[in-house]
């Protein structure tokens, strides 16, 4: 039975997964890989993303110390 994915993407998350599940789909072979390539992707994705917002705060910090704003002020 082919799943029905308009059927899928309607209900809420936790619907959807039931849905699959319920089709007992095999599988593929390689299956493991292409987790932990997703995973490798999305840690290197919030890597990115932790490291733009540092850049950011120092960027802010910086502009404020060379403007003479005082740290408990640049914080809040």
């Amino acid at each position: 039975m082919q799943p029905n994915l308009s059927l899928a993407l309607n209900l809420p998350p936790e619907g959807a997964l039931r849905y699959f599940d319920s089709l007992n789909l095999p599988l593929p072979a390689n299956a493991g890989e292409a987790i932990a390539q997703a995973a490798a992707k999305a840690r290197s994705i919030a890597g990115i993303q932790q490291q733009e917002i540092v850049g950011d705060l120092f960027n802010s910090l910086r502009q404020s110390a060379a403007e003479g704003t005082p740290f408990a002020t640049w914080r809040k």
